[in-house]
């Protein structure tokens, strides 16, 4: 998954929204999935009635009122109720679609020709610059917040995302950024906590992780430590505790645990121990309480119980789980 944590979630400005979903939406990149799981999918607060779109001198021809039909849309697309200002009175958001959807139909005059979108507030300040080319989002595009804190900035190439993209929260710390390569997610990506400290660096290839991955917790002390091949956990894998005590550690091939597994309490006490093949659970299996008195023994064939199994209860006290089994079935 592509950048799970960007900061932005509390934004109340629904233009972030708007210039990151809308136009990851326009691009239908490999990518999407995991960039629309970072972004808020409603808006939690700000006003669009505030926000206007700047056409240039030549605002009423064809190819000018598309892409302030493109900004409306924008806007529609998080709910939006008032459509936004273009320079003359009277301006309908239904109409501003319906040339929209015109222009999918016919040749304009002007086509081939990047036009430049730019939304502002109500005084003026810059909220989103971005060009347009045959109706996709083309070349360089910025968000900045109504503070002016620049919130995101990313280029396109004919509606998909080419080279490197960056986001920061209102602060303006830098919290996510990662490179594309026709579309897909290439290279490394890296997250960062408020203050600066990184959160997690996973590698990528054509859209899918590959390579490392390192996670972090916010004292800095290691969360995870992995691999991926496209796209599927593989190899030794280990994951901590945030006081620092290990949490699991084991082995996964093409995405499934394999061979034996440890899994500690945040205590440092061993919480279990288990054997897998495929995915499935296989072999000896032991679980322990916090205070490492034994809580369950038994094996597993092909993911279910078989032969004798004993479960106590935290008092020692045998639990009436305990037996023979046959198929995943007690038998005695």
């Amino acid at each position: 998954m592509v950048l799970r944590r960007t900061g932005l979630d509390g934004l109340p400005l629904v233009v972030v929204l708007a210039a990151s979903a809308s136009m990851v939406a326009w691009a239908t990149v490999g990518a999407r999935r995991a960039v629309d799981a970072r972004m808020p999918t409603t808006a939690t607060g700000g006003g669009a009635s505030d926000l206007r779109v700047a056409l240039p001198a030549d605002a009423e021809r064809t190819d000018g009122a598309a892409w302030a039909a493109l900004a409306n849309e924008m806007l529609a697309s998080l709910g939006s109720r008032s459509p936004v200002a273009t320079g003359g009175a009277g301006w309908d958001e239904s109409e501003a679609f319906d040339q929209a959807r015109a222009l999918d139909e016919t040749a304009t005059a002007g086509a081939g020709e990047p036009e430049r979108i730019a939304c502002t507030d109500a005084q003026g300040r810059p909220l989103l610059h971005g060009w347009v080319l045959d109706g996709k989002p083309h070349d360089r595009w910025v968000v900045w917040s109504a503070d002016g804190t620049r919130l995101f900035s990313g280029r396109f190439d004919l509606g998909s995302p080419e080279g490197a993209w960056s986001w920061w929260d209102e602060s303006g710390e830098l919290r996510t950024e990662g490179y594309f390569e026709h579309g897909r997610a290439q290279s490394l990506w890296r997250e960062y906590y408020a203050g600066g400290r990184e959160m997690s660096a996973i590698e990528y290839r054509d859209g899918l992780q590959h390579g490392e991955v390192n996670e972090w917790w916010e004292d800095g002390s290691p969360r995870t430590d992995g691999e991926y091949a496209e796209g599927e956990r593989d190899g030794w894998w280990q994951t901590w505790h945030d006081n620092g005590q290990p949490r699991a550690r084991g082995l996964y091939r093409s995405g499934l645990r394999e061979g034996l597994w440890d899994e500690w309490h945040d205590n440092g006490v061993l919480m279990q121990q288990a054997n897998y093949r495929r995915g499935r659970p296989d072999g000896l299996w032991r679980e322990w309480y916090r205070d490492g008195s034994l809580k369950a023994e038994g094996g597993f064939v092909d993911g279910k119980r078989e032969g004798i199994w004993n479960f106590l209860e935290f008092d020692g006290s045998i639990d009436p789980r305990s037996g023979e089994y046959h198929d995943g079935r007690k038998i005695r």
